[in-house]
């Protein structure tokens, strides 16, 4: 089966139709399907909005791609303000505006029609290099700065009302590492921050307060993702002490004897869908590169999805509202996953 997707490039009036195949595999492990493509652009980081999802790439493209008619819109430095520099994170409002965090160009934000750019020359922005984003539960813009996990200097963390910016580093708040790899909010409207070398931090808009592996059950104080749920647990991944939970009391481990999750693997991701699964993203490297796994925990049931080819590593996850997962890989390919069944399209024009 066959199906049509129109391919938009904004600043033309070309429009370009191609024919891509429509691919469902079914089963407990999926295979991977994987198109070729002449570029060697990744998507980086992903965000959902109803249909559209959202997809920042190394090379500095936002891409919009309309999971119901097949449309992809493209936005680049040649037609819009995005700088030539990649897109490391990706938060939509309720009210449609598009906050995009560059690699070190600052932070950009889109509300469909009009673009602003904010960095350290025209804003309280504390650092160029954006790292995280969130939304918290009135609105207010949450802002983490630092390297890809720790390759660079991080400045803090910053909140953004629309006018107004507050900074908070680990010189004027409790904050306990300037490089934030993280951010979550919770049900109570706390700001959980994990950070690279020094655990994770708590926000309640009030009083600091931390974990790192001297006063908690947490593995390791390199912080990558972080998932935080309406019930109070959190769950956090990390560099090199797999996955933890924390719900509110008790700290667990989660490991290969109580878990569908491993103890010495990197969790780059952790996202939740409405129906309440979690999908947890893993890496291991070796000899050969990377390798990746998708493992989901449904509050009843672990289950590893996925074993990706060579050509299918995987560098962000989302969920649309339909609790459907989708996952960013390199040469710009995106695949969904309904059910049981993976479906891939390429986002390469």
């Amino acid at each position: 089966m066959n199906k049509i997707f129109s391919m938009i490039s904004v600043g033309t009036i070309l429009i370009l139709a191609v024919l891509l195949p429509y691919t469902c595999v079914l089963g407990q492990n999926p295979e991977w399907v994987n198109y070729n493509h002449t570029g060697t652009d990744v998507v980086l980081t992903m965000a959902t909005e109803g249909d559209y999802i959202w997809a920042g790439t190394g090379r500095g493209k936002l891409i919009r791609f309309d999971s119901g008619s097949g449309e992809i819109i493209k936005y680049d430095n040649s037609y819009s303000p995005l700088p030539d520099d990649q897109i490391v994170a990706l938060s939509v409002e309720d009210n449609g505006t598009k906050w995009i965090g560059t690699g070190d160009s600052g932070l950009i934000s889109f509300d469909g029609t009009i673009w602003s750019v904010y960095n350290t020359a025209n804003s309280g922005l504390p650092g160029n290099n954006i790292s995280a984003l969130a939304i918290d539960n009135e609105g207010l813009l949450w802002i983490g700065t630092g390297g890809y996990y720790g390759n660079d200097t991080g400045y803090g963390v910053a909140s953004f009302n629309g006018s107004e910016w507050d900074v908070y580093t680990t010189t004027n708040s409790g904050l306990v590492s300037n490089d934030i790899e993280c951010i979550a909010v919770d049900e109570h409207n706390a700001k959980w921050i994990g950070t690279w070398g020094g655990g994770m931090a708590i926000f309640n808009n009030t009083i600091w307060s931390s974990y790192n592996t001297s006063n908690s059950g947490l593995p390791d104080n390199d912080v990558i993702s972080v998932c935080a749920e309406e019930d109070g647990n959190v769950w956090m991944g990390t560099r090199n002490g797999g996955t933890v939970l924390f719900d509110g009391s008790a700290w667990v481990i989660l490991d290969e004897n109580n878990s569908g999750l491993n103890s010495n693997k990197r969790v780059n991701s952790i996202v939740k869908a409405s129906n309440g699964k979690k999908w947890f993203l893993e890496e291991s490297s070796g000899e050969m590169g990377s390798s990746f796994y998708i493992i989901s925990y449904d509050d009843a049931n672990w289950e590893n999805q996925s074993k990706p080819s060579s050509r299918g590593y995987i560098m962000s996850m989302a969920v649309d509202t339909e609790s459907n997962l989708w996952i960013g890989q390199g040469y710009l390919d995106i695949a969904c996953l309904e059910d049981t069944s993976w479906t891939s399209f390429s986002l390469n024009i």
